[in-house]
């Protein structure tokens, strides 16, 4: 049995459990009856944040898996789907390309290649060889990370995009630097990799905007710096990509965030924003 599963689909259902309520519960799968060694424990958890990202937290001695703000994870509530599901659930795990998870765990899981056939967003479709080796939910929607053979590099795909997927018999060598958590680091979206740089950001927000960046955060370096200004906003620092992304997020709020820093970027916001009243006027 797989123990990354078992641990996943055992928490899941029981919501809350102490680190021995699961060595003992691994006992009676057992055929031998013999508890999960805690260093196995520990060895499936980090696995299941590397691979799939699936965080399991620990609370008052209790360990969780940690639901996101956004929605519970896609890549749990697909794991966690059974085995001849129904019509109906079938058709609802097409919903954003999950129903592509179960081949890519198994590709991940025995190292095998995939065929994929992906059609992104602003260009034609392509065939490549992908060596997956991470799945990664990101604001809603779920991507696999992994190396492919058409641009001979690591690239991150939306699992909604992808029009096939082939199961190949050729193994692939996994790169054993490979860190999911370090390549999305500076990420606020779906861009990611060592080129993605992070620059220090800095915005202004008046205080209904403040609350629901306090519980929705942009990025995990996000921290307040000024809570009582003159005029009653609040300003934010955090150290992020200044990817396209990010920028359409920013313009999002409207008037009730600004940038005040980079410069660079207050001028790319300033000028789409100009742009977009022009496109109004001139209605």
């Amino acid at each position: 049995m797989n123990k990354s599963l078992w641990l996943v689909r055992l928490l899941s259902s029981h919501g809350k459990l102490s680190k021995q309520e699961i060595l003992d519960a691994w006992s009676r799968e057992d055929e031998h009856g013999r508890p999960m060694a805690a260093s196995t424990f520990y060895d499936n958890r980090r696995y299941l944040e590397e691979r799939y990202n699936i965080r399991i937290i620990c609370q008052g001695g209790l360990y969780s898996i940690e639901r996101t703000t956004h929605s519970d994870h896609p890549i749990v509530e697909q794991m966690l789907q059974p085995e001849g599901a129904d019509v109906l659930n079938q058709q609802a795990s097409t919903m954003g390309g999950l129903h592509w998870i179960p081949m890519l765990v198994e590709a991940m899981e025995k190292r095998q290649l995939l065929q994929m056939h992906y059609t992104p967003y602003d260009k034609g479709p392509f065939v490549t060889m992908l060596s997956p080796y991470s799945l990664y939910p990101i604001r809603g929607w779920c991507y696999v990370v992994g190396h492919s053979s058409a641009h001979n590099a690591v690239r991150n795909f939306a699992l909604d995009r992808i029009e096939h997927l082939q199961l190949l018999p050729t193994h692939f060598h996994r790169a054993a630097d490979f860190d999911a958590r370090e390549y999305f680091r500076h990420s606020f979206g779906a861009y990611g990799g060592s080129d993605v740089k992070a620059e220090r950001l800095r915005l202004q927000t008046d205080t209904l905007t403040a609350a629901y960046l306090r519980q929705r955060p942009l990025h995990a370096s996000q921290h307040e710096v000024e809570s009582e200004a003159a005029d009653g906003s609040v300003c934010f620092e955090m150290d992020v990509a200044l990817t396209r992304d990010l920028v359409k997020e920013l313009l999002s709020f409207g008037p009730a965030l600004r940038v005040t820093h980079p410069p660079h970027l207050c001028q790319t916001l300033a000028e789409q924003l100009r742009r977009a009243a022009d496109a109004y006027e001139s209605e």
